[in-house]
Formats: C-alpha cells, structure tokens, sequence
C-alpha cells in the first residue's frame, strides 16, 4: 500500500483480472448504461457541484452516528481527508466519463474498504444514504421537467448499482497485504 492510503497498483492490475474493461462495458451495457445516461449525468453535474458540501456533511452526520462506522474516523484530521475524498467520488459521479479510469477508481474503493476492514454491509449501506440524499436533489434540480427527472434518477441508479458491483468485486477479491 502506498502511503497516501490507496492500493498499490499491483493490486488495481490484479483487480483489473476480475473486472477487464471489457466486462465493464459489458456490465454497462447488461443494466442499460447508455450515452444517453452519460448526457443526462453531465447535465446534472452542475447541481452535483452545487450541493457537494451539504450532501457531505449530511452523510456523515449520519455515518458519524454509527460506531461501526465513526471509529474509521478518529480525528478531525482523517474525517476531513476522507470527506474530501469522498466530494470527489460524489462529483465524479456526474462526470460523463465513465471507462477505465472511472472503473478503476470504483475498484479501489472496495479495496480500500477491505484494507480497513469496513465490512460490506456498511460501505454498502453507504450507497442507500448516498440516494437518499441525492434524489431530492435531482429532483429540484429538474423540477420543472418530469421527462429529465426520470432519466437523471434512473441514470444515477444505474450507475451507484454498477459502483456497487465494481466495489464489492474488489472488496471480496482484494488482498490484505499491508
């Protein structure tokens, strides 16, 4: 493991065996993930930007309330490094570009979450909370066209179900080396 916290590259590649980027595409293509989706992402992004700062403080102020969660956070240092981190991965979300380097960034999140030892049924969880917050949000920021709401909302669903995939692939597949 590199000392910023990531997974060594051995390992991304080693993960990569399990999820080619064919089988990525593929998996794209199984649950519907189109360019259409990618388009109506994109738009999206704005919002996204918009409301990054709160959606995080909600999701840890309900994270923060669970041990099995809270004790991966032990200062105010490490909560603020991986709040940021986890900005990113909200944002990216909406990014419309959704390959390689997108799904090697999902695979290191189930590594990382097995290095840790953060059991699937909380990082898992996690992505219920993420909708939960989010899909209000969509929804305002569409309001005043049904058609785009339901796109945005399926196309975010979509894609949250993939980065489940990827990051529980990782998560069972990964080693433990430290």
């Amino acid at each position: 493991m590199r000392q910023d916290g990531f997974v060594k590259h051995e390992t991304l590649d080693s993960l990569r065996d399990f999820v080619p980027e064919a089988a990525w595409q593929r998996r794209k293509a199984f649950v519907g993930f189109s360019a259409a989706d990618e388009a109506i992402l994109r738009e999206l992004r704005p919002a996204s930007l918009q409301y990054a700062d709160e959606v995080m403080d909600e999701l840890y102020a309900r994270w923060m309330q669970f041990p099995e969660v809270s004790r991966f956070f032990s200062d105010g240092f490490v909560l603020a490094k991986v709040k940021a981190l986890q900005r990113q991965y909200f944002v990216s979300l909406t990014q419309g570009e959704y390959g390689a380097a997108y799904l090697d960034s999902r695979l290191r999140v189930g590594a990382v979450h097995k290095r840790i030892g953060l059991s699937p049924e909380w990082f898992m969880g996690g992505y219920s909370i993420y909708l939960e917050l989010i899909l209000p949000r969509i929804l305002r920021a569409f309001e005043y066209d049904r058609t785009k709401q339901a796109g945005a909302v399926t196309a975010l669903t979509k894609l949250i179900i993939l980065d489940q995939q990827l990051a529980l692939v990782a998560y069972l597949n990964a080693t433990t080396d430290k």
